[in-house]
């Protein structure tokens, strides 16, 4: 069971991820927006398994938020980023930034099952 924080805008997202993880048998935890997610990370004495982050959260510097969330965990943990159909630039932005996969929403249970998947047994990321 891998330990899953996520933070996305859309409550609808939230839900279906929440869904999916849980019949995995996997504990899920997330939040709105930013300032929440900072709270869990800089309160908790867990270190997720996997970060999942909605690139509508940071447009524009998702590369910069991904190293200060980091750095805040204190690992290089991995990161699953979910964009929307209509954004370009993002993968582009956060290019060979290891540890980190793209997911476009709308998605299916088996895609975002088997990106997560990819994730928990990729080798240790580093920064």
């Amino acid at each position: 069971m891998a330990y899953i924080l996520a933070a996305d805008e859309n409550a609808l997202v939230v839900d279906l991820m929440s869904i999916f993880l849980s019949e995995a048998g996997h504990e899920f935890l997330s939040t709105n927006g930013l300032s929440g997610l900072m709270s869990i990370l800089e309160d908790g004495d867990d270190v997720p398994d996997v970060l999942i982050l909605s690139a509508d959260l940071e447009p524009g510097f998702l590369a910069e938020l991904i190293y200060e969330l980091r750095g805040v965990i204190g690992e290089p943990v991995p990161v699953l980023v979910t964009l929307p159909s209509s954004a370009a630039d993002v993968p582009f932005e956060i290019q060979g930034i290891a540890g980190v996969d793209v997911l476009r929403k709308p998605f299916d249970s088996e895609t975002f099952m088997n990106q997560v998947r990819g994730l928990l047994t990729a080798p240790s990321v580093g920064q």
